[in-house]
């Protein structure tokens, strides 16, 4: 065992150990090698292949058997080597949540896309029967407008159809009664004698729901042809008078 280190020229002893390197034999001590106690240890009880710096560089394709660096030093590396290999592993973890999450969300955003399909056919739906209404609405205004406008005519038109009317009250009313016949009568009777040709309608009115003397007679409508007959008749009854 050579005796001083080829480094600091220090002695190699028990408590300051070395080892020699297998091809140029100069010894080294571990700490200048860099080389931890545990990993000395090792390398003298397999009897290991130790190269030192100067012959690895002159020889860098030779295989060697080398431990350097400090053993904290390795320590550190360790520790962070398997800090490291947890930080991937936790990374591993997360992409595999975010790829949950991702999934989650795609299907939610599909989920979503197909209720904003449903809520645009029903939009369309709504905006179909809102045209259909607003077409039915404007038929309607143009019918009330029609129906007014008919109502207008059927009222004045019955306003002169009562132009040709006389009512006669106070006759006395008899079952199967001829009211025509009466009217006739009462022509001969005030000198004014009509036929069934000159009146176009004649019939006792109903009795009005509210009227309690159901025994009073009811009266009778008489429409003339012409409203001249009718004037004439008119006349000739207040003549009478």
């Amino acid at each position: 065992m050579v005796t001083n280190c080829c480094t600091c020229n220090g002695k190699i002893t028990v408590k300051t150990p070395g080892l020699e390197c297998s091809d140029c034999h100069k010894g080294y001590h571990a700490k200048c090698a860099k080389i931890s106690l545990t990993n000395l240890r090792s390398l003298k009880s397999e009897n290991a292949y130790w190269k030192c710096q100067a012959c690895r560089q002159s020889s860098p394709n030779q295989s060697i058997i080398v431990e350097d660096g400090s053993g904290d030093e390795m320590d550190a590396r360790g520790s962070d080597l398997t800090s490291i290999l947890s930080g991937i592993k936790q990374l591993k973890e997360n992409m595999i949540t975010l790829n949950d999450k991702y999934d989650t969300v795609i299907q939610s955003v599909t989920f979503c896309s197909g209720k904003i399909s449903d809520f645009e056919q029903a939009l369309k739906k709504i905006g179909e029967k809102t045209k259909l209404i607003d077409k039915i609405m404007a038929e309607n205004k143009e019918l009330n407008t029609k129906i007014s406008s008919l109502s207008a005519r059927v009222d004045e038109m019955e306003q002169y159809s009562r132009l040709n009317n006389l009512e006669f009250a106070n006759i006395p009313e008899r079952t199967g009664e001829n009211v025509a016949a009466l009217i006739m009568n009462i022509g001969k009777a005030i000198n004014c004698p009509i036929t069934l040709l000159d009146l176009e309608v004649v019939h006792r009115v109903s009795h009005m729901p509210s009227t309690t003397n159901k025994s009073h007679p009811r009266n009778i409508i008489a429409r003339f042809v012409s409203r001249r007959m009718k004037d004439e008749f008119l006349a000739a009854a207040k003549s009478f008078r």
